[in-house]
């Protein structure tokens, strides 16, 4: 949207991560955010165990493969936001239910990345 949010259009980019053999579930609950430098990152959730990501480099309209990050992925989405100094910070809900994720969902993690 270039317009906050009143009209849509929708990416050129399919993005796609594979299924687990917990379910049906494959790319689920993205969240996305502008970087410093201009892209934007896709952060999904996945039943992987890791959170998948992938970059825009002109505003939305095409993705980069969708890839495996260095964050766990549990089974909760992720939450991004930008702190007022410009970091970013990553709510994550470490609830590990599932052979990668093991537990419930009354634990929240939060990292913060400067880059």
């Amino acid at each position: 949207s270039d317009d906050g949010g009143a009209t849509w259009t929708q990416s050129k980019s399919e993005l796609k991560t594979p299924t687990s053999s917990l379910g049906e579930l494959g790319s689920v609950e993205p969240v996305a955010i502008e970087l410093k430098d201009g892209r934007i990152l896709n952060l999904i959730r996945t039943q992987m165990g890791r959170f998948y990501e992938s970059y825009s480099r002109d505003g939305g309209e095409t993705w980069s493969p969708a890839e495996p990050s260095k964050i766990h992925s549990s089974d909760s989405p992720a939450g991004l936001l930008r702190l007022k100094d410009g970091r970013l910070f990553n709510f994550v809900n470490d609830c590990r239910r599932f052979p990668y994720a093991a537990g419930g969902r009354q634990v929240l993690h939060g990292t913060v990345s400067s880059d």
